[in-house]
């Protein structure tokens, strides 16, 4: 039985809206009229000889870059020394607007990469500029930690009244100093041990020779 003309459905493209017959129906997916799917063969094409010739154009800087990787990087050195100030400014202002994003990146990087971060640390690490660098701010954090300390334990030996800085020295009041303060890796983490337990009274300020008399008297 034919259908007649009310009950025939009209089908429309889904790229244009135009009206279409019957005969250009798929019977499949969305219907399209015929220049609607020539545009996309053409696009899709378009899409494909583009990657093509975009991984063409990769495969051959690739090669260049292995090929002339000495001259390049000649190249970028003397560009950045001619340009030092100019790229150092540069990345201090992005860095100050894009802070935050910087180092949530580098601590999901680390998170994600424990073994590089590891490496690429300890390889910094042993730069000798960098040692020097860390040696010297060892030295004033340490140095600032024994002031406080003096400070803490009241700035003068308990004994003789003596207050140069250079003289005095932290004695322990129950023995085993030495072995004591062995048990700290830096000078800066036996000074803040000190700071925290200033008012148990283990410690106690002397000068050297105050000190020296004290661990005799202990010691015999």
């Amino acid at each position: 039985m034919l259908a007649t003309d009310e009950e025939v459905l009209t089908v429309e493209c889904e790229g244009c809206g135009v009206e279409l017959l019957m005969h250009q129906l798929r019977g499949w997916g969305p219907e399209f009229c015929h220049d609607c799917r020539l545009a996309e063969h053409v696009r899709e094409y378009g899409r494909q000889y583009n990657h093509a010739k975009r991984e063409k154009r990769r495969a051959a800087n690739r090669r260049y870059h292995r090929a002339n990787r000495a001259k390049r990087l000649a190249a970028q050195r003397q560009y950045y020394q001619r340009n030092k100030d100019h790229l150092k400014q540069k990345a201090r202002t992005h860095y100050r607007r894009n802070r935050e994003q910087i180092l949530k990146r580098k601590a999901r990087w680390r998170v994600e990469n424990p073994g590089k971060a590891a490496a690429y640390t300890r390889a910094y690490r042993q730069r000798p500029e960098v040692r020097e660098r860390c040696r010297a701010s060892n030295r004033k954090c340490a140095q600032r930690k024994r002031n406080q300390v003096i400070a803490a334990l009241g700035g003068a030996c308990a004994h003789c009244g003596i207050d140069d800085t250079a003289l005095l020295q932290i004695h322990h009041v129950h023995g085993g100093g030495t072995a004591h303060r062995r048990k700290f890796p830096a000078n800066h983490t036996y000074y803040n041990h000190v700071l925290q337990h200033v008012g148990a009274g283990d410690f106690a300020l002397l000068c050297a020779n105050c000190n020296w008399a004290e661990g005799s008297i202990q010691s015999a």
